[in-house]
């Protein structure tokens, strides 16, 4: 087929696609059937659940924002030192220069290890809950506030079947949190958790997530 045969057909066609669409337009005004022959627009639609769902989300960080400046303050970060004393083994026993170096087999060092871990103050007296395993076996505990005044930390009590330690620190009028109702929680609620666990430096953290489970338990309580 030529190619002037080919444009032809192309025309013819697409004046026929034309025809048809003005047809079916015309048609439609002249015998009032406009709304059954129109697809329903809903363009304002979609702008209403776009406006409705940017709303949702700054509601959403706003309260993020909120909790996350009502609660950062009674986050404490805790540093537990424990004392150590190690062996220092005689690296040449059983040689003839085990007792020239005068490094006896059986000497001790003492080594001081440093852990990191977190804590809320749950009563504006100075009382602090945290993990038992940051406090277990620890000599010293500094307990360090959110706007950076520290304070040696007393061991009130322990659970190490739930993990739980309770502090004491010789502190008056702190920032201190609320407790919840177990029973008002649902699986699938947002939930934040707080933390400054990291490092000397950095500050307090906050995570986002929900809620995958209620009713768990320590497998130790049952022993």
């Amino acid at each position: 087929m030529s190619a002037t045969g080919k444009v032809s057909i192309a025309a013819v066609v697409i004046v026929a696609f034309v025809a048809g669409v003005l047809f079916t337009t015309a048609g439609a005004n002249w015998f009032d059937a406009g709304d059954r022959v129109a697809t329903e627009s809903r363009a304002g639609d979609t702008r209403i659940e776009a406006t409705n769902a940017t709303t949702s989300v700054a509601s959403l960080e706003d309260a993020f924002t909120q909790v996350s400046e009502s609660v950062n303050p009674t986050v404490v970060q805790i540093r537990a030192e424990r004392v150590q004393q190690r062996r220092v083994p005689n690296m040449f026993e059983g040689t003839p220069f085990e007792d020239f170096f005068n490094t006896p087999d059986g000497q001790e060092r003492e080594y001081r290890a440093q852990g990191l871990g977190s804590g809320v103050i749950v009563q504006s007296d100075g009382y602090v809950i945290t993990n038992n395993h940051v406090i277990e076996d620890a000599d010293e505990l500094q307990v360090v506030l959110a706007d950076g005044t520290s304070y040696d930390g007393d061991v009130v009590g322990t659970d190490p079947a739930s993990d739980l330690a309770v502090l004491k620190i010789d502190a008056e009028g702190l920032p201190e949190m609320s407790f919840g109702s177990v029973d008002d929680v649902r699986v699938g609620q947002w939930v934040l958790a707080f933390g400054s666990p990291f490092s000397l430096e950095l500050s307090n953290t906050v995570t986002a997530g929900i809620v995958s489970a209620i009713g768990r338990t320590s497998q130790n309580l049952s022993t």
